[in-house]
């Protein structure tokens, strides 16, 4: 079927909150998505898009945050914060 996307992804919990972060990853466009879902409210918390590499696997760009913080993204060229949504 015509415009259909091959796309990959992962749920990762985030410690000591009641929020998921979903990885997806649109492997036509090589673009990473990481939604962040609070689950007691039932909103989207934030989102985050970027490029990716054609071969790696959404959730290697993922580093797990410490001390009660979201996850935070990182690539060759930035660590950026999920929860602020901001570079480091």
């Amino acid at each position: 079927m015509q415009g259909e996307r091959d796309e990959k992804s992962k749920t990762k919990k985030i410690e000591s909150r009641d929020m998921v972060q979903i990885v997806a990853k649109d492997n036509q466009e090589d673009i990473l998505i990481v939604t962040t879902w609070d689950c007691q409210d039932n909103i989207e918390f934030a989102m985050f898009q970027s490029r990716c590499e054609r071969n790696q696997n959404p959730e290697n760009y993922i580093i797990r945050g410490m001390n009660n913080k979201l996850n935070y993204f990182m690539d060759e060229h930035q660590i950026y914060d999920l929860e602020y949504q901001i570079p480091q």
